[in-house]
This record gives structure tokens, sequence and C-alpha cells, in this order.
């Protein structure tokens, strides 16, 4: 069932709905440095400063910076006051030799000079060869002096520090992104508490579960029944693929992790699901190249991984990187108050953060998720007033706004 009817068909159950507007994007950011012009640029010792355009993102250009040191940087005057709604600032980098870069480091002052700036720096162990998104909140920029986000900037500089000699371009520095903050609420594999205790608690605050299962587990001591798949189902909440065996995606070949991505969404939709079964979380959470060609040959739509975080709609949208949505483990030792912050995080920065579990019991553990903890957590999010939704709605936020489910009174 495509996901327009489907919404359709739940929303015409629903006493009361709210509606989110497409990517969850209230405001898109604007571009506020192109790195099209060398000439606005003026270069460092030691620095070169070029115009690429071989490296682009938008626009006709980048902006190489290449030299060899601790302090390779270009700087430029610019005349910015960050708007107060805006959280995070997010640009390009295009790597050359990612084992010969150490740090890249990005300013934004009040003063010509620099002797007060805000700076941040992405990992440089994270770089890879080629473009690296880079996205940062603003309150986590280290702050040198008397400097606010309510003053002007009037410099902005780009450092390079490195190991032999090397260049990074840069593009596309973009700021004013507005987001609305969503949960998702994930279980993997099927066991019965994701119902017994899952399902029962989320249906009754009308919170929807994005349940990822392995068909052949059906039925079986422990895990959750036909009869109750269908009803979780029919209640709205996704059943998504998680593959027709619980083997890691890492083990197996292209061709393999095809059968199993293409068995499961066949065993789903054999129950009569729609476009969920297209959704996929990866069995212990492994993926490479192999996956991805996999994922793209079967026509799955988007891929959950373990790797922790949360993330904006449209940066991921931007990065094509719908196969590597983070989420964050509900077990032991991350607890209720573990889990508040991360659900803070997402309402304070407008994010979607993805909560993933396995089983709910009494004690958590390992896969297992405290049952007070998790009634706790539900009502946390609810006081909060964030939209629970599935994977078929994120999906669904592509194309546009949609309606979800307010909490009830």
């Amino acid at each position: 069932m495509p996901h327009a009817t489907r919404r359709a068909i739940v929303d015409g159950r629903r006493e009361a709905n709210r509606t989110l507007p497409r990517y969850l994007t209230n405001k898109f950011p604007t571009t506020w440095e192109g790195f099209e012009a060398s000439g606005d640029w003026t270069p460092g010792a030691g620095a070169t400063v070029t115009e690429d355009v071989t490296h682009v993102k938008q626009g006709t250009k980048s902006l190489n910076l290449a030299g060899n040191g601790a302090n390779i940087y270009m700087q430029r005057t610019i005349s910015w006051v960050i708007p107060p709604e805006c959280k995070s600032i997010s640009f390009w980098i295009w790597v050359d030799d990612a084992t010969k870069i150490t740090s890249v480091i990005v300013y934004l002052s009040n003063r010509s000079d620099l002797a007060f700036y805000y700076q941040m720096s992405p990992s440089a162990t994270g770089f890879v060869n080629g473009w690296n998104f880079i996205e940062r909140p603003l309150d986590t920029w280290a702050k040198t002096g008397t400097i606010t986000w309510a003053d002007t900037m009037i410099a902005l500089r780009v450092r390079m520090n490195n190991t032999a000699e090397t260049n990074i371009s840069l593009d596309d520095f973009q700021v004013g992104l507005e987001s609305v903050p969503a949960i998702v609420l994930r279980f993997d594999d099927g066991w019965d508490s994701g119902y017994a205790e899952g399902f029962a608690y989320a249906n009754r605050r009308r919170m929807r579960l994005t349940q990822y299962l392995i068909p052949p587990t059906f039925d079986t001591a422990g895990h959750v029944t036909t009869a109750q798949v269908s009803e979780m189902y029919r209640s709205g909440c996704d059943l998504a693929n998680h593959s027709i065996t619980s083997d890691d995606f890492t083990t197996l070949t292209q061709g393999q992790i095809e059968t199993n991505l293409s068995g499961c969404a066949a065993a789903l939709a054999a129950l009569g699901v729609g476009d969920s079964r297209l959704h996929v979380a990866y069995p212990s959470g492994g993926f490479n190249a192999d996956s991805d060609a996999a994922m793209a040959a079967t026509g799955m739509l988007t891929g959950t991984t373990t790797v922790p975080g949360s993330f904006y709609m449209w940066n991921i949208e931007q990065q094509a990187a719908w196969y590597r949505l983070p989420a964050y483990g509900l077990n032991d030792p991350n607890n209720f108050t573990s889990a508040k912050g991360v659900v803070d995080d997402a309402k304070r920065y407008g994010k979607v953060q993805i909560l993933m579990t396995h089983k709910i019991a009494p004690s958590s553990g390992v896969i297992t998720f405290a049952t007070l903890s998790w009634k706790l957590l539900l009502d946390y999010i609810a006081s909060l007033n964030i939209p629970v939704l599935t994977m078929t709605d994120i999906w669904a936020l592509r194309d546009g706004p949609i309606s979800v489910p307010n909490y009830p009174t």
C-alpha cells in the first residue's frame, strides 16, 4: 500500500492531528559563503587559495586551500549577524588526502585581528577522501574572548593543519536552518515484549512504533505472533525490514544481502504490508559498500544503523545519506536519565532522534530497556509535545507536509 494511501486511512481514524512541514523544516538554510571568488580571501603565510572548478557542490566553483604546515589558512572580511533562531552552521570540505590532514578549524570573529572568536574543528579522524559534510550546533563552538552570537561577525577564517603538502576545497557555507524535532521509536527482531509492553503503552499514548522484523520468527517462542503483527500495522505502526535472517551484512556478499532483503520484503508484503517493508535496520548494525549496492538494487528506501547520533532531514537529503541513519540504543547503561538527555537535545536543536531497543522487561540489559523507563520516556516525550513518527512518515516528509496524531489530553 503506498505511503499516501496508508496515511489517509490511518489519518481517518484519528481524533486530532497536527501538520508537520516538509523535511520537518520551517526555514531552509541559505548560502552565506559560496566559496566562488579567490579574490575575496587573503591567504596566510605558506598558503595558496585558488578557484576549484572540479570539486563543486553548488555554483560553479569551490575554493582550494593548499600548503604544508601547522597554520595554513585563508581569511576574508564578512558582515554577518547570525539569526537567533539559527541552531547550527554547515558546510562541505573536499579532502584530497585524509591521511595527511591533522585538523581543519573554522573561525568566526567580531574582530579583524581574530583576538576574540568562535571556533569549531571537525574530527580529522572522521575525514574521508572526497566530500565531507560538516554540521555543528552553534552552542558547541568553542569561545575565546569577549564575543557573543549576537555580535556582527566581521572575519571568517579557515585553517588547515597537515603533515605533508596537501589541500582541501570548501563550498556551500550555510546558515539559518530551522527544524522541527521528532522521535522514531524503533524495535528490532520482533520480540514479544515489543508488542506486550512496547506497543501496548505507546498505543495508549497514540504513538506509533517502527518494528523491524524477521518474518521466520513470527509465531515462535518469545516472538510476536502474526495476529499481533497485523494488529500493530492496523494501528499505524510500521512493519519494517530486518532481513530474512539475522546475518550481519558485512559477512555476506551483495547477492546474499539482496536475497535477505527481498525475502523479508516479500514475507511482509504477503501480510499486506506496504512500503514500510522497504525501510531497513541492518542486522547487528553492519553495513558496507556491498550493502549499499544491495539496498539500491532491491529498492530499499532507508537504512538505519546502530551508530549513535541524530540528524536533520534536510542535511540527510543533501548528503544522499538515507542508508546511514544513526540511532541511540535504549538499554543498559542507557537508562531513562540518559535517554531523557538525548530527547532534550532533539528538542533543543530541532533534530530527528531514532531511539532503538529490542526488548522491554522489568530490568534493563544489553538489548533490553526497563519497563518503567519505557513508560517514563514516552510520558516525557508527550510532555514536550515532540511528535513520534514512523519511518514511513519520515520518508513521506520528503514529498511535502504530513498529518500525524496529537497526544490525548
